[in-house]
C-alpha cells in the first residue's frame, strides 16, 4: 500500500501484486470517508473483480463553504488523478463516489480518459444539476442507489434517469445513509447486503 499526499489530499493506493490495467477510483462524501461501509465493501469487490484501488480523502477545513468545496473538488480531483497516472497507466476505469463524491465523479468523467468508466453512483445529489446532467449523459454503464427518503432524491428526475445508461436502484424510505432510521440493524444490514450484490453482479457483468 502506498500513500500519497498530492494537492492536500490523501491517496491510498492497494495494487494486485500481479500488474492490473484496471483502477477502480474511490470518492467519499464530505463527512463520509473511504472506511464508511458503502464505499469499502465496493472497493473490496471491484478488488476481487481485479481492480487497483485508489482511494482519495479530501482534506478541506470545516470553515470552507459548501460552493468552495464543490469549486475545489472540479480542480484538485481531476490534477491529483492527472499527477497519479503520469507513473501509474491504466486503461480502464470505474469510478465509485458517495454523495459529494458524486461531483467529484462529474469532474472526472469531463475528462477524456475516464469517459468509457463504468460507474457506481451512491446517494448521488439529484438535485444538483451538474451531478444529475452528467449522470443522463453517460453512454457508458453506471449503477445507483438512493433512498426515497433521502433528502437528494428527486423522483422525477430518478424517473428521467430510469430511461438512461444507469441502473437507477431506490430503497423504500431509506435516509442518506441509505439506512432505515426507525429499523432493527438486521434490516439496514439486508439493504446493504442487496447493495453490494448488486454492484458484485454489475461489476461481474462489465468486466474486461
Amino acid at each position: 500500500m502506498d500513500i500519497q499526499n498530492i494537492a492536500g489530499i490523501t491517496c491510498t493506493i492497494i495494487k494486485h501484486e500481479e500488474p492490473s490495467e484496471k483502477l477502480a477510483i474511490i470518492l467519499p462524501g464530505l463527512g463520509y470517508t473511504v472506511l464508511g461501509s458503502l464505499l469499502h465493501y465496493p472497493a473490496q469487490l471491484a478488488f476481487s473483480h481485479g481492480y487497483d484501488i485508489l482511494k482519495i480523502q479530501y482534506q478541506y477545513e470545516p470553515t470552507v463553504s459548501f460552493d468552495e468545496v464543490v469549486s475545489s473538488l472540479y480542480e484538485d480531483v481531476p490534477q491529483v488523478l492527472a499527477t497519479f497516472l503520469q507513473t501509474n497507466p491504466y486503461t480502464d476505469y470505474c469510478l465509485i463516489g458517495k454523495s459529494l463524491g458524486t461531483y467529484a465523479m462529474d469532474s472526472l468523467l469531463q475528462q477524456s480518459d475516464f469517459q468509457n468508466a463504468i460507474s457506481i453512483w451512491l446517494t448521488p445529489l439529484l438535485q444538483e444539476d451538474p451531478v444529475y446532467l452528467s449522470m443522463t449523459a453517460r453512454s457508458a454503464p453506471g449503477i445507483s442507489f438512493i433512498g426515497s427518503a433521502d433528502i437528494c432524491y428527486v423522483a422525477d428526475r430518478f424517473q428521467t434517469l430510469n430511461e438512461s445508461q444507469i441502473q437507477m436502484n431506490l430503497i423504500p424510505d431509506a435516509n442518506h445513509a441509505l439506512e432505515l432510521s426507525t429499523s432493527q440493524a438486521n434490516d439496514n444490514l439486508a439493504i446493504l447486503m442487496g447493495i453490494l450484490n448488486k454492484i458484485d453482479h454489475f461489476l461481474a457483468a462489465h468486466n474486461k
